[in-house]
């Protein structure tokens, strides 16, 4: 019984036909009710609670850096490549 009516159903539908402009207001209704909690018209104020302070959180100290690290390369020979000096006319 219930696979005859999903039957009948599906070729209900296969013979409905809606026009385009009832998608058109379709999306745009749904683009509103998407979009109505953030609506200040549409929705009730809310009343605020009684404010409570809280203390402010004390910055807790960044230990120094056991052994510091250094980003410079230092020059060093190339031992593949030889190094031209232009001031001996190489």
């Amino acid at each position: 019984m219930l696979f005859f009516g999903a039957a009948e159903f599906y070729q209900w539908m296969q013979g409905l036909t809606l026009p385009l402009p009832f998608f058109i207001a379709l999306g745009g209704l749904l683009a509103i009710a998407s979009n109505a909690d953030k609506w200040r018209i549409l929705t009730r104020p809310v009343q605020s609670a009684p404010s409570t302070t809280l203390p402010k959180p004390q910055p807790t100290p960044i230990p120094a850096a056991p052994n510091p690290v250094s980003f410079t390369i230092p020059k060093r020979k190339s031992a593949i490549l030889p190094v031209l000096n232009p001031e001996k006319g190489a």
